[in-house]
């Protein structure tokens, strides 16, 4: 059984792109390389990492799963995710790259003491107009980086990630209805990851992860919620627990609408979501 399982969709991007990632993981001291696995599930006819990691040594040994389906990111996640033997579960996107080389080593120690989900710090590298800055960011709501998930809570609680959201929201419903399922977890004083941003999507300039923002429309961008709403209220008796639900429903909202998008998506985003409440329960408001 490995400790730690590692997950990384790829989706074609260049070799300078997921470089620093594979090195970065190749670079990691204090651990013992037999204890994680890395899988990586290529979405794409390109292979850009096959030559990266003929430079990484200490990852000949490691577990490498490459399965071509062209299904997006929620699809390649839950191939691997599949596929996984690790105690804890580690999502990474294939152009970030982790903080440091002991990074990996503080992770496997804060772990042992069996908590369903770990939420770490994460930087945030941005490049904008030419100019790169980065930000901290503590704990997050929707998004599956910077945390470590215990495998076999995700399987006993029937998560997964949605084979319909392929493009958008794949990870905020796989994080929504794991939270509905009441995980034990903790947020831990320690920064992780580095996750790269641009103005149009969480990525760099020239990635493939572009901007479905501006290919969805509003009812699809609101789809992910609908499904996670779904699932949690066959979960949990709604009606002992409708003050909770729609203060997830909040949060939800504010962090959607805190997002780049224009007032009259926001607003068509918003009714989409109460009327979907609204006929699926019409006593739950929000």
């Amino acid at each position: 059984m490995k400790k730690l399982s590692i997950i990384i969709p790829y989706h074609g991007e260049p070799r300078e792109s997921v470089s620093p990632l594979l090195l970065s993981l190749n670079s990691q001291k204090n651990i013992n390389f037999n204890d994680i696995e890395i899988l990586i599930n290529n979405d794409s006819t390109n292979d850009n990492i096959s030559d990266v990691l003929e430079l990484c040594d200490n990852l000949k040994d490691v577990s490498i799963i490459t399965c071509y389906n062209g299904g997006g990111p929620g699809p390649s996640r839950q191939h691997c995710l599949d596929n996984s033997q690790g105690d804890y579960i580690l999502f990474f996107d294939a152009d970030d790259t982790l903080l440091t080389n002991t990074t990996l080593s503080k992770i496997l120690n804060i772990i042992t003491s069996g908590m369903d989900v770990y939420n770490f710090k994460v930087v945030w590298e941005k490049i904008e107009n030419n100019e790169l800055w980065y930000q901290l960011w503590g704990r997050n709501l929707v998004g599956v980086w910077g945390k470590a998930y215990r495998r076999k809570f995700i399987y006993e609680n029937g998560i997964q990630f949605l084979p319909e959201l392929k493009h958008y929201g794949e990870d905020q419903y796989f994080n929504l209805t794991l939270n509905a399922c009441f995980p034990k977890e903790i947020s831990v004083d320690l920064v992780t990851y580095v996750y790269t941003v641009n103005n149009s999507q969480f990525c760099k300039p020239g990635m493939s992860k572009t901007s479905d923002n501006k290919n969805n429309s509003p009812h699809d961008i609101v789809r992910p919620l609908q499904k996670a709403y779904e699932f949690i209220s066959k979960r949990i008796d709604i009606e002992l627990c409708r003050r909770d639900i729609s203060l997830f429903i909040y949060l939800l909202y504010d962090d959607y609408f805190n997002k780049n998008f224009t007032v009259e998506t926001k607003e068509i985003m918003k009714q989409d979501m109460k009327k979907f409440i609204h006929d699926f329960d019409p006593m739950l408001k929000c």
